[in-house]
């Protein structure tokens, strides 16, 4: 039947095995509780509230979009091919997170994050990669090497494309896999060299050890100085000429050596320890020598060095 208008006390049952409500008007269908909400199924409308019985504002409807209002909520999908969420004119909004096509990033910064296929690009011009939790930061690949710049890390190695085993990590230290040049000042507590070491600049070593032989000393010490310029008097054969060097730093103990800065022709210097600090420098005619010899003035220069055993 047809009713132009009909006003219910009660409750309308539709006892139709498959009983449809059908709305032919031209301007709409209006279903309203003016006092409560209606209920469709499980859904309960309460003004622009949509929720259920228990939650009567799971979301809530206005003009820009829908709003969920419980306080744990969640959107949950159950098929097998996926969810998406999309804007087809814009981006998308998560908390603070903005996606926008394939960009991650924020409300004024679009494009922090571009993903691809192969991986994920920062696209930030201050880009920076920050962890703040307590045990640690690990970046890894399962099969193969990390790249970083132009430095590749490969397991415990460290090196380059076309050369991956520079430096190769241990728990007892570091082994260099190719040349190792230093250009400032170094410090090192222990190193073992198979190969030639090649120093184009000054080297300070504060005890040198050479050779494997067990009586190979160790040279700790090593001192240099220089006189003023001296004039040794006429040496007739036999005579000599002694002179003494205050030589602070050296030790009774030393070996003294000892060189003149011109030629000594037939004559020969000896030097040796008087006291710490104090060396005797002689030069000798030997007897066997029938000429007498003046030298010319010129400077010597004294070295004191120091062994202990092998350690």
């Amino acid at each position: 039947s047809t009713l132009a208008a009909a006003t219910l006390s009660g409750t309308l049952e539709m006892g139709s095995a498959s009983a449809a409500l059908t709305h032919s008007g031209a301007s709409g269908l209006s279903i309203t509780s003016t006092n409560g909400f209606v209920d469709v199924e499980s859904v309960r409308f309460d003004g622009l509230n949509l929720g259920t019985a228990t939650a009567a504002t799971v979301l809530t409807l206005d003009d820009t979009g829908v709003a969920l209002s419980v306080d744990a909520a969640h959107i949950t999908h159950g098929g097998t091919t996926g969810l998406a969420i999309t804007s087809t004119n814009g981006y998308v909004d998560v908390e603070s997170f903005r996606f926008y096509g394939l960009n991650l990033g924020t409300a004024t910064a679009a494009k922090v994050l571009t993903l691809k296929d192969a991986g994920v690009t920062l696209s930030a011009d201050a880009a920076e990669i920050t962890h703040g939790g307590a045990t640690g930061l690990t970046i890894s690949s399962t099969a193969a090497h990390v790249d970083v710049e132009s430095v590749r890390f490969t397991e415990a190695n460290v090196g380059i494309s076309g050369a991956t085993d520079l430096l190769q990590l241990a728990t007892s230290g570091v082994t260099v896999g190719g040349t190792l040049d230093v250009t400032g000042l170094s410090t090192l507590a222990a190193a073992t060299l198979s190969g030639k070491f090649i120093a184009n600049g000054r080297v300070e070593a504060f005890s040198l050890k050479v050779g494997q032989h067990k009586h190979s000393g160790v040279k700790r010490k090593h001192l240099k100085i220089t006189t003023v310029p001296i004039e040794v008097p006429l040496l007739y054969p036999s005579a000599m000429f002694a002179f003494d060097v205050h030589f602070p730093g050296a030790a009774v103990e030393d070996i003294v050596q000892v060189s003149f800065s011109k030629s000594l022709g037939r004559l020969h210097t000896t030097g040796h320890m008087l006291d710490d600090d104090k060396v005797r420098v002689t030069v000798h005619n030997p007897g066997y020598n029938i000429a007498v010899v003046q030298l010319p003035t010129g400077v010597f220069t004294v070295t004191c060095t120091s062994y202990n055993a092998d350690e």
